[in-house]
Order: structure tokens, then C-alpha cells, then sequence
């Protein structure tokens, strides 16, 4: 959160100042943070500049740095206005939240004070005018902007956070968070509209599963209505990818022959037939012919789905993007009873940019907390229930980590900090302080300077603050948010 915008916390610094113009002032310079008196000709603190207290200020109050939590770098004198001529020479009377402020005017020939940027005043269209001001300079750390808002960094002003996260091209237009292609075509799921569409062979099409009633509601010819029951095509089906043998399936996905589409092979004891069970080993494939790891359903019942496992062991380096069977490919991918995590790559990258990686974790069960080794826990990544409807849609899902912290204690040693391994998990790793401030953009955790959590916000990665919702203090205006399922609060 911060001030470096229209209608934060605070207001401006530089050269505002008292009382109404006057031949006095003509031709006379004061220094920064002053305005010359029209009464006296002498300079003088004005409305707008620094201060530390209500002495330092000919008019209005004095909002302190202190106070601020930084937020006002060097103070500013507040002084409520109708015009200008309230302001002094080198004031402008400016909208402010609800009411209206005197301001420090800027441009080429009158420069802001440290930590102030000069921004020019927006009309009720968004568009800039002609008058200027000096507002906190967002490139402060402890400025920053509110949520919805990124900061500039040529300018220092707060500017809406763009609604996708990477730039459209031509041809290209955003929608939802997605750069989506006129023509249909895709590198990533980035360039499908965002309603379950994916990115297949290059073109874009209906979601792999979605339901169906006629072969229209599937993109032929990659996919193919397949019903529930053959005798009853009003029950529905399934869009399936069409296939001829195992290869040209997903990971998670075998060829059903006689039907030549792409299904889900279930793990389990009532689904899965005895195939595994959850959290631990299955056998994925048509013939059984791969290695698989049982991932559990919603509901936290006795069946999952058999995920095709590789070659890679515990602690060993993974990609949670490669999709491949080739050796290659199984050498990127965890054993079974183990899933990749902390892998920081963006499957939406249109430019396929995936060269960091992962680690393999072992699989378990949050509701037991039991892991193979003592030195792990159990750390939480269930996706939640829905409380409003009875059944249980939660999926629960653990890895097995080493923590030594708490995220509300923060109990780390020499400086280091608690990094929370999941929003639903109180329980962390300690670890140095990384550079990006409150606010700034991260690939995870270690990136932020602060007690925070690295998560997409709505317009890219960035370290939220923590808070603790039982004393929901938060940075500037941000709010504390929480959920029955996290295991703390972030401010937004």
C-alpha cells in the first residue's frame, strides 16, 4: 500500500505555502520545502513542505514521516483548500480522497524534494492537465502503491497494474488476464481466452474434459464428444483429445481404445479398482506400462488419479513443465510417491522461457502429517472447501519439507526471516532477506525483503506483507485479508 497516488495518505512536498500572492514575492527564489509570505516578502515554511511537527508548519497540521510508517517521506504540512490562492505562491489547491489539499506545483524549472515525484494532475477522464504536483515518489520502498496499482518506474508515479501480465503483441488483445489471439493460434494457454480454453498443438481449444452434448460443443478435429452412455446421448459426455495410443496423450491421461480418446487413469479402492492409493504408488498407462503416482480426488476419499512418474528422486532437480516420455523428460520428473515443488516458471510464459527448476518432495496426507523421515513435516497445500455447499470439495495435499519457523513467531536467528511454503500453512523455512520491497515483483518468497508471501495479486507476482488477523496491522491502507483455510493473513 502507499501513498503515491490520487487520494493517498498524505499529500505533497516542495514549495506550497500560505496567504494569497503579492508584488512582494515577485522575482524572489525561496529554497525547497518553502513560499515566500506575500505579506513580508520573506520565505517561510509552506502548507506543502516537510516537517517533523505542527511548529514546522505556517498552516494546517503536520503529518509526519514517523506517523506514516514512511509512507510521507520528510512530512508534509496539511492544509485543507477551495483555490488556489489558499496555497501561496507556488501552491495548488488539488482533489484529495474526499476533499481538497494544497499541493507543491512542479515542472521543468521547480523540482520536488527527495522522496517526492512531480506528477501531473489527472482530469475526471484519467487524462493529464497542464498543472503538476509533487507526490510521494513510489520508488521509495516504504511508498509504494496500493493494491491495483504498480509503480512506475521512470516516473515514480502509481499507475493501474496492467491486466496481463506479459505484453500483447499484434494481433493479440487482453482479456481476463490473457493475451488472446484473434486467429486462434497459441504458444501457452496465455494466448486462449480464460474460461478453461487450453493451448493444444498450436491452436486453441475447449477445455480437455469439459462437458458435452454434441460434437459442436468440442473442438473437432483434436477433440471428440464422448457420452456417458452410448444408449442415452441426452445424459451428456466428455470432450476428449482423440488418440490412437498412449503417446499422444497427456501425462496424466491414457488412450481408451474403442473410443480412441484420451481419460483419466483412476487410482484407488473404489475407482481405481485397487490401483494404489493415494499419496502413494500406481501404475498409470493403457497396459499399466508406466510408473505413477496416486494423486487424491476432492472430497478426501479413497480414490486419485494415476500420474505418470520418472526417474528423478527426492531433494533431486525437477521441471513441473515438461510434458514429454522420453528419457530426457523422465530424468526432469520426480519418482513416484513424489511431486516437483518450488518450481518458479510460469506455464502461461508465452515465451516458454521454463529453465528454472524445482526440487522432488514426497507426497502425504495433511489430515495424518506423517512423512518418511523426521527431519520433514508435513506442510499443507490443500485446495480449500467451499463452505457453502455440503459436499467437500477440498483436495488435500501435502509434501514433506523441512521447517524450522513459524510465520507468526518468526523464530529465525541472525536476521533471517520465515518463509511461509504455502498460503494455507503457517509453517516455514528460515532464510536471508531478499531485495524486493513490500509490493515489488518476485518469482518466490526469497525474493522479499520482508516477512511476506510471494502471490499474484492480480497483476503479476509480488511480496504482500504478512499479518497475523488477531492484530491486523497493515502498511499504509492495505487491509488484512484472511481465510478460514490459510494459515495466516495477507494485506491487500
Amino acid at each position: 500500500g502507499g501513498a503515491g497516488g490520487e487520494g493517498g495518505a498524505g499529500a505533497a512536498g516542495g514549495e506550497g505555502g500560505a496567504g494569497g500572492g503579492g508584488d512582494r514575492c515577485a522575482g524572489v527564489n525561496c529554497p525547497e520545502g518553502q513560499t515566500c509570505d506575500p505579506a513580508t516578502g520573506a520565505c517561510q515554511s509552506g502548507p506543502a513542505g516537510g516537517c517533523t511537527d505542527d511548529t514546522g508548519c505556517t498552516e494546517g497540521v503536520c503529518l509526519t514521516e514517523a506517523e506514516t510508517a514512511g509512507e510521507v517521506p520528510g512530512g508534509f504540512c496539511r492544509l485543507e483548500c477551495t483555490n488556489d490562492a489558499q496555497c501561496g505562491a507556488g501552491g495548488t489547491c488539488q482533489a484529495n480522497g474526499d476533499g481538497r489539499l494544497c499541493f507543491s506545483s512542479c515542472g521543468p524549472a521547480r523540482d520536488c524534494r527527495d522522496g517526492w515525484a512531480c506528477l501531473p494532475v489527472l482530469d475526471e477522464a484519467g487524462a493529464p492537465t497542464a498543472i503538476s504536483r509533487c507526490l510521494p515518489d513510489c520508488r521509495v520502498p516504504a511508498v509504494g502503491c496500493p493494491g491495483g496499482f504498480a509503480c512506475n518506474g521512470v516516473t515514480g508515479s502509481c499507475d493501474e497494474a496492467p491486466t496481463c501480465r506479459y505484453p500483447c503483441a499484434a494481433g493479440e488483445t487482453c482479456d481476463a488476464g490473457r493475451c488472446v489471439r484473434a486467429n486462434g493460434t497459441c504458444v501457452t494457454d496465455y494466448h486462449c481466452p480464460n474460461d478453461g480454453s487450453q493451448c493444444y498443438q498450436g491452436q486453441c481449444i475447449v477445455g480437455d474434459l469439459s462437458g458435452c452434448v454434441r460434437a459442436a460443443d468440442c473442438s473437432a478435429p483434436a477433440q471428440q464428444c464422448v457420452p456417458f452412455d452410448a444408449n442415452n446421448p441426452l445424459d451428456g459426455g466428455l470432450c476428449l483429445l482423440n488418440c490412437q495410443n498412449d503417446a499422444q496423450c497427456p501425462l496424466d491421461r491414457f488412450c481408451l481404445q474403442g473410443l480412441n480418446g484420451c481419460y483419466v487413469r483412476f487410482c484407488g479402492g473404489d475407482l481405481g479398482d485397487g490401483n494404489g492409493t493415494p499419496y502413494n504408488n500406481c501404475v498409470a498407462g493403457g497396459q499399466g506400462q508406466y510408473q505413477g503416482t496416486c494423486l487424491p480426488l476432492q472430497g478426501g476419499g479413497v480414490d486419485g488419479i494415476c500420474i505418470e512418474a520418472g526417474n528423478t528422486p527426492e531433494g533431486g532437480a525437477c521441471d513441473s513443465q515438461v510434458e514429454g516420455r522420453a528419457p530426457v523428460d523422465r530424468n526432469l520428473q520426480c519418482q513416484q510417491g513424489l511431486l516437483c515443488f518450488d518450481d518458479p516458471d510460469d506455464p502461461l510464459d508465452p515465451s516458454r522461457n521454463f529453465g528454472n527448476r524445482g526440487e522432488c518432495r514426497q507426497l502425504c496426507d495433511p489430515r495424518v502429517g506423517r512423512c518418511a523421515s523426521a527431519a520433514r513435516t508435513c506442510i499443507d497445500f490443500s485446495d480449500p472447501d467451499d463452505e457453502s455447499t455440503p459436499d467437500d470439495e477440498a483436495r488435500y495435499i501435502g509434501l514433506c519439507l523441512p521447517s524450522d519457523c513459524t510465520v507468526a513467531q518468526n523464530n529465525c536467528a541472525g536476521g533471517q526471516i520465515c518463509r511461509p511454503f504455502s498460503l494455507t500453512d503457517a509453517r516455514g523455512k528460515c532464510g536471508p532477506a531478499g531485495a524486493a520491497p513490500f509490493g515489488g515483483a518476485c518469482s518466490s518468497n526469497d525474493d522479499c525483503g520482508g516477512l511476506a508471501f510471494c502471490a499474484n495479486a492480480g497483476f503479476g507476482p509480488v511480496c504482500l506483507p504478512l499479518c497475523d488477523p488477531a492484530n491486523p496491522v497493515c502498511p499504509g491502507n492495505d487491509e488484512c485479508r484472511t481465510d478460514p483455510s490459510w494459515g495466516f493473513g495477507v494485506c491487500l
